[in-house]
């Protein structure tokens, strides 16, 4: 039955439509300004129209409601944001895909669906793994239950918003390698643990030369190097960083490497002159921590989504490498 549904709203969609169903560079495309990330090297938008379908004819309501979706235009996930404003209130729609195939490629690729509030403003930010470029492709925010899990069963186009027909391309890049977790490789230990305080540790940071990462490396005992003090045991992880030797200038992120991608974002910040950094805080975890690295690395480096971060290119020689780390968040049993 789903199927029967489908072709036949392929049939009236490529009678009403012809062959581009969505602004087939029709008219102006306000405002392009930002488009295919003009002002950051890795950032696109693509903008979304209301439109007013009737017979095979359609128009931009300019005054209707409207989108913008943010994305990277490269990395190892497609990572985005997408605002949209005066839908219908309190009601479930769906980022889709669209691919110009209304006959053979089901079901669509949904990457994101969420309900609007009150006002008929909507928020989705999450990223999906498309695992391959794409190029030129379109998405639509339709209704929900107009296409459960991918599939068309209802038509109701005046309902939804068209992003513009140019599309948007994106770079795959093959994810980085993920690096051991809790490997010790690094000597000088005297003040490990908390010796001279009994609530204090330190972990030290050290520049290394890959020549096959992650397995083969050695320390550039000349190169630079950091230090990170913190509380062995607390309700807040709280620490105080000092970086030395680093590119001037430059801003630096701290990640908590979970084990995968996303990591987290423990704080960031820019090297002065000289290359050194200062960074001081507290980082709720919730969790204890065992065998744990917090890295030091290049926020050029890194996509950064609520608090997560995804790397966009690895240069493992431009970053600082910990000793491993130990911490007890006494507000978790």
């Amino acid at each position: 039955m789903r199927r029967l549904i489908t072709v036949a709203l392929a049939i009236v969609m490529l009678l009403t439509l012809g062959t581009s169903a969505v602004l087939a560079d029709k008219g102006p495309h306000p405002p392009v300004d930002k488009q295919f990330g003009v002002g950051e090297s890795n950032v696109g938008f693509l903008h979304f129209y209301d439109l007013l379908f009737e017979d095979s004819l359609y128009e931009i309501i300019w005054d209707g409601a409207s989108g913008e979706l943010k994305f990277n235009l490269s990395g190892p996930a497609f990572f985005f944001v997408f605002n949209a404003h005066g839908l219908e209130p309190n009601t479930e729609y769906s980022l889709m895909l669209w691919d110009d195939d209304w006959v053979t490629n089901w079901p669509k690729t949904i990457i994101a669906s969420g309900a609007s509030n009150d006002g008929g403003n909507i928020h989705l930010a999450s990223f999906y793994d498309f695992g391959e470029d794409i190029t030129d492709a379109k998405f639509w925010l339709v209704l929900s239950n107009d296409w459960p899990d991918g599939y068309s069963v209802e038509w109701n186009g005046n309902d939804y918003l068209f992003g513009d027909s140019r599309g948007i391309s994106y770079d795959y890049i093959e994810p980085a390698p993920e690096r051991p977790h809790g490997k010790s490789w690094n000597p000088s230990f005297e003040k490990r643990e908390g010796v001279g305080e009994s609530n204090v540790a330190f972990s030290h940071y050290y520049e290394l030369l890959y020549t096959n990462f992650p397995t083969e490396y050695e320390v550039v005992w000349d190169g630079a190097w950091a230090k990170m003090k913190f509380n062995l045991a607390g309700s807040t992880f709280d620490y105080v960083f000092n970086g030395h030797g680093l590119e001037p200038n430059t801003g630096y992120t701290l990640v908590y490497w979970t084990g995968g991608w996303p990591s987290i974002v423990v704080s960031s910040g820019t090297t002065d002159d000289e290359g050194n950094i200062y960074l001081e805080g507290s980082y709720d975890f919730n969790h204890d921590l065992t065998d744990a690295s917090i890295w030091i690395v290049l926020s050029s480096d890194l996509w950064v989504l609520d608090g997560l971060c995804w790397p966009t290119v690895w240069n493992p020689n431009d970053y600082l490498w910990p000793e491993t780390i130990n911490y007890d968040d006494t507000d978790v049993p």
